[in-house]
Order: C-alpha cells, then sequence, then structure tokens
C-alpha cells in the first residue's frame, strides 16, 4: 500500500453526536461564534498510555470554513491562548504574534494542525468559523 493511499484511508466523515465514547471531541463538526473581539479556544487533549497529555488534533489535518455569507475571519493556531488582530501586518524576520490566516466569505482552508498547538483563535466581524476534523486522531 502507498503513503499517499494509507493517508486517503485514514479519512473519516463526520459524526453527529456530542462527543466520542472516550469523550473527545474528534471527527465532530465544532461550529463557533465569530466576534469582533478576538476569541481562544483550547484543544480536546487527551491523556496517552505512557502518561503523556497531547492534542488529539496536533498533527492532523483540519478543515477551516468560514460560514459568513458576507464578512472575512482570521484564524491561527498558538501554543497558548493568543489574542489575534484584524490585518495585522509583521516583516519576514520578525513576523507578528497577532497576525491570522484570513478567510473571505465562505472560504473553506485545509490544514494541518501544528504538533505544538495548543489553542485556536479567531477574529472577524460576525457569523460562524466551522472545524472538522476529517483525519483519524490519536487512540487514548
Amino acid at each position: 500500500m502507498s503513503v499517499s493511499q494509507a493517508k486517503a484511508d485514514s479519512y473519516f466523515a463526520p459524526m453527529a453526536a456530542a462527543q466520542g465514547t472516550d469523550g473527545s471531541i474528534r471527527n465532530n463538526v465544532i461550529r463557533r461564534p465569530v466576534a469582533a473581539g478576538n476569541t481562544s479556544e483550547a484543544l480536546d487533549t487527551s491523556v496517552m498510555l505512557d502518561g503523556v497529555t497531547r492534542v488529539d488534533w496536533a498533527g492532523k489535518y483540519v478543515d477551516v470554513k468560514n460560514e459568513s455569507a458576507t464578512d472575512a475571519l482570521e484564524f491561527a493556531f498558538s501554543a497558548g491562548a493568543q489574542t489575534l488582530t484584524l490585518a495585522a501586518v509583521g516583516t519576514f524576520t520578525a513576523g507578528n504574534v497577532a497576525s491570522g490566516w484570513r478567510l473571505g466569505p465562505g472560504e473553506t482552508k485545509s490544514v494541518v494542525v501544528p504538533p505544538t498547538a495548543t489553542h485556536v483563535n479567531w477574529i472577524g466581524a460576525g457569523g460562524t468559523i466551522a472545524f472538522y476534523c476529517s483525519e483519524g486522531v490519536l487512540v487514548k
């Protein structure tokens, strides 16, 4: 089996359930309100057999969708809660901790959650943002 086939076989359809039987929210669609002020939320974690706590979505493919028909939003993952500022600018040498990836109205972006991420942050003018982890995640 090729690596690309193994990867394709690890994608799942959404589960319409409040949470998994193991207490996780993996493979669910998570829809959250977007506000003019920054929102930061902790990602789901699991305590593994070796006793280490890990983020279920770390290193996994996640689809992020701006569900507003009229307003853009920005999002970014972070290690710890981070405050984003709409249209924050930075340089290639210094960056900017307040910058997020912009999604136009109705736009979806598929990303890999950084391995060190513990939070996801977003800011916009209104509407909702939806997250969906389609890739199989860590087994508890």
